[in-house]
């Protein structure tokens, strides 16, 4: 076969070489200057983008899935609130037959008086107001008149308590430092050096002073005046069951009036909710007073509980506590740290 007409016309008619003398020749930098279009990285490609979106739209590259943190369940704070009060009334119950302390002896007899239909100070008397032994009667009723009896309602007291502080303790500051506290309050009330282990009159005044003390807070965030007067009937029982019992009621004052102030209430709104806050507080303390009143006991109440307290309590002069005071806080502000 002969050559077709395509091969036959490149061959006949070839074409012209490029002619590259006519392109423009590009620029040599100076030696010295700087090649701004040198110093510039290549541009890079975008990469192709995903079927469905626009090419200018920006993609990312998928990440790797990391591993959840861990997290704790929200209801760990009671668990392990629950886990303390059961761990330290475990301790509690190993001790419930050792024998009655001094002061239990006198509240456990006051205490059977009282189930006796037999006022208080009539042939037991005590410089503590009637509140402990009252709980006595109360709490050996329940659960019997025994050393065992007046112990296991003890533990019932103390594992409320640590359960206020518990509350409490979350309610200002968490619940990490709700935990911790009623841990280091349930401990702290096991010390010998405070006879934990026995049913004293300060175990009974923690349980409604704290009591009082978060009614008081729940009280001035609802703004209602009934909780005021429940939380005051609470601390006014902390006084009832012992005469230091006061200085709560001094402290929910104190706390209400800087509250009340801070958020900028009037005098009148500050003096009518502390006065129903005292009134409360008074209720308790009225009313036993009333009671040995009609039982002819009063004017021997009186004497044992204030007057003679008075000067019992009034050995060391308020000039030389204040005195061993300013030295104890002088020596623990020298204390190497």
């Amino acid at each position: 076969m002969g050559p077709s007409a395509v091969e036959l016309r490149a061959f006949l008619y070839p074409m012209p070489a490029a002619d590259t003398s006519l392109l423009p020749m590009p620029a040599r930098p100076k030696i010295g200057a700087k090649n701004k279009s040198q110093a510039r990285p290549p541009a890079r490609l975008a990469p192709a983008a995903p079927f469905g979106l626009p090419p200018s739209a920006k993609t990312k590259p998928a990440r790797p899935r990391q591993p959840a943190a861990f997290q704790l369940p929200s209801w760990w704070d009671r668990a392990m609130a629950a886990l303390v009060v059961t761990f330290f009334a475990l301790i509690r119950v190993r001790l419930l037959n050792f024998p009655l302390e001094r002061d239990e002896g006198e509240y456990a007899y006051a205490g059977q008086l009282i189930m006796h239909a037999v006022a208080p100070y009539r042939y037991c008397y005590s410089m503590k107001l009637p509140g402990t032994a009252a709980a006595y009667a109360i709490l050996t009723a329940i659960f019997g008149q025994t050393a065992a009896g007046v112990h296991l309602g003890l533990l019932v007291v103390n594992s409320a308590t640590t359960v206020l502080v518990y509350l409490l303790g979350r309610k200002l500051f968490g619940k990490a430092a709700g935990v911790v506290a009623c841990a280091v309050f349930a401990f702290l009330s096991l010390e010998p050096t405070v006879l934990g282990f026995a049913g004293h009159a300060t175990q009974f005044v923690v349980l409604p002073a704290i009591g009082g003390i978060l009614l008081l807070l729940k009280a001035i965030e609802t703004e209602r005046l009934r909780l005021f007067l429940w939380s005051g009937v609470a601390l006014g029982l902390g006084f009832l069951m012992k005469q230091p019992g006061l200085f709560f009621i001094f402290f929910a004052v104190f706390y209400l009036a800087s509250s009340d102030w801070m958020r900028g209430l009037n005098r009148r709104q500050l003096f009518l909710r502390a006065g129903i806050l005292l009134a409360g507080a008074a209720l308790p303390f009225g009313l036993t007073c009333l009671i040995l009143l009609a039982s002819g006991v009063f004017s021997r109440f009186w004497f044992w509980s204030f007057t003679y307290a008075e000067q019992y309590g009034n050995i060391v002069s308020l000039s030389y506590g204040l005195q061993i005071f300013w030295g104890a806080i002088s020596n623990v502000w020298r204390l190497p740290y």
